[in-house]
């Protein structure tokens, strides 16, 4: 059984919660902020006028700092941080052939690794497995 849970969250609130409780800068807090959003690395560049490498260093400071690995661990971090305990999503297990049907000739590899919690590396050698090539 498969329960989505739909919350409407208030991106700006979030972050300055994060930025309280961890003391992240400015710079990070932007980051983290149109994270959050669902914005790539390469949108938030353009957004910001910041070079990607930027991005990247900001979003690395604030992940250490906020001791996460993934946007989807810092969601764990804020449902945690709202008084709700998530299991990680990367515990449960993928069914990896239903979810390639799904995505067709090309696969996007950012938007799997969102849908499953996984690191890039693992998905690779997934769409590996799965008879994918990998550029």
């Amino acid at each position: 059984m498969r329960i989505l849970l739909a919350v409407k969250l208030d991106p700006d609130k979030l972050t300055d919660a994060l930025v309280e409780a961890y003391d992240l800068t400015p710079a990070q807090r932007q980051v983290i902020y149109y994270t959050l959003m669902g914005q790539t690395m390469a949108q938030i560049s353009t957004r910001t006028g910041k070079a990607i490498r930027t991005i990247k260093l900001h979003r690395t400071e604030a992940f250490a700092r906020l001791q996460v690995g993934s946007t989807g661990e810092l969601w764990g971090l804020l449902f945690k941080l709202a008084g709700h305990e998530l299991e990680p999503l990367s515990d449960h297990p993928v069914r990896w052939e239903e979810l390639f049907k799904t995505c067709g000739a090309t696969v996007d590899i950012d938007r799997i690794m969102r849908l499953t919690g996984r690191p890039r590396r693992v998905v690779i050698k997934k769409l590996k497995e799965y008879g994918y090539e990998v550029a």
